[in-house]
């Protein structure tokens, strides 16, 4: 229940250049007392001297405990970046393998922003990180491998130099869009900061300066969250030697998608944020979009900790939490449009809304049996029920 530490240390004083070893990342294990240890020892492959821009705890491989990926920046020490799989206790304490080659995710590039995600919803984290050049798109193939899709997915923009990057869903259509941030064009101008909408197919549209955030800044870090709680994300984008600017989502006032917030508080053996948690949500059409809370994202930011999930038309049929611990939690009919608290070890339940096709019929009816309950009054009528019964459902229709 206590919550671990990697600091990935890009370093390179007094000198840069290929090929100097950084100074060394560090795994700290929490002892649960205030203090730390330093466990780096337990990551073994030697890319802990990469010059590491950025970590993220990921449980890639869908088995239930957090993995770490690490990107590294090329330009200092050419180890390429490093997925250490986690095999659990044993090995000196804990099992951590460096399996980034099998996996096809030891990419070696100027790595600085990393976001995680399932963009593609097919049930596993894809990997995108920015570059000094072409970025990269890992998608999961689920079978513990990985594949760079980032050209055929329209993300790759190669005429320019990445820095931080969000998947995010900022037209709540259910689909994570992704949002970089530019230091630079490829020849040095200043185009402006991608917004690439999710088309739903596996490929994305970049909307560049029509989305109302394309700063043209020498932006270097952003994060989401929804700061104004409207339902709609919001960005901010922090430029070099410059500030920061708010970008505040509009869509709202001409979109009626659906959005689902739940902020998930540990208790017990969970931690107060319940970091590490996972979440699926199932929608009244059958579909499935999965999230994982963490902190420490995209290069030097940190997005809100609470769940968004955009649901276009649909509502929400069922939300399965595997809490850190293992606990399995299933909530029904959640309520859309609204933000939830839910709290571990607690029970959530809401009833069944009655959709507003049948909550008419159900109206009508009984206005028809009223109407026909007084004509019948009125005449005296010795008409049989059944009649009477016709006579209502007639009156409904």
């Amino acid at each position: 229940g206590w919550l671990d530490l990697y600091v990935a240390n890009w370093a390179c004083v007094p000198k840069c250049g290929r090929a100097y070893e950084g100074d060394k990342d560090r795994l700290y294990h929490n002892n649960g007392d205030g203090t730390f240890s330093d466990a780096t020892n337990l990551l073994p492959g030697g890319k802990t001297r990469g010059a590491g821009f950025v970590a993220s705890f990921v449980d890639y491989d869908n088995d239930g405990d957090p993995d770490i990926y690490l990107v590294n920046d090329e330009f200092v020490n050419p180890v390429g970046n490093a997925l250490w799989r986690n095999d659990g206790p044993g090995c000196d304490g804990w099992c951590f393998t460096e399996v980034s080659e099998e996996a096809n995710a030891a990419t070696k590039v100027m790595g600085m922003g990393l976001a995680t995600a399932d963009y593609d919803r097919d049930g596993d984290l894809d990997f995108f990180f920015s570059n000094a050049g072409p970025m990269t798109l890992l998608q999961n193939q689920g079978d513990g491998t990985f594949s760079d899709v980032a050209e055929a997915s329209g993300v790759q923009f190669p005429q320019g130099v990445g820095w931080g990057s969000v998947f995010f869903d900022y037209d709540n259509d259910g689909w994570l869009d992704l949002y970089l941030a530019l230091l630079q064009g490829g020849s040095g101008g200043r185009p402006p900061n991608p917004l690439f909408r999710n088309n739903g197919d596996g490929t994305f549209t970049n909307l560049a300066s029509d989305s109302g955030a394309g700063n043209i800044g020498r932006s270097i870090g952003v994060a989401y969250a929804d700061y104004d709680r409207d339902g709609w994300l919001d960005l901010v984008v922090g430029n070099y030697d410059e500030g920061y600017h708010l970008y505040r989502n509009t869509l709202g006032d001409i979109s009626n998608n659906n959005w689902l917030t739940l902020k998930l508080v540990g208790a017990g053996p969970v931690n107060r944020d319940a970091v590490g948690a996972r979440v699926w949500l199932t929608d009244s059409y059958g579909r499935t979009q999965l999230q994982e809370v963490k902190n420490g994202s995209s290069l030097g930011s940190g997005n809100t900790l609470a769940l968004h999930f955009g649901l276009g038309r649909a509502k929400a049929s069922l939300v399965e939490i595997r809490w850190p611990d293992g606990t399995i939690q299933r909530i029904e009919n959640v309520p859309v449009n609204r933000e939830h608290e839910i709290v571990y070890g607690r029970d959530l339940t809401f009833k069944q809304a009655i959709p507003p096709t049948t909550a008419a019929w159900v109206l009508a009816t009984v206005i028809g049996l009223a109407l026909a309950a007084v004509w019948f009054i009125k005449r005296r009528s010795r008409w049989a029920i059944w009649q009477i019964a016709l006579l209502a459902l007639l009156t409904a229709c």
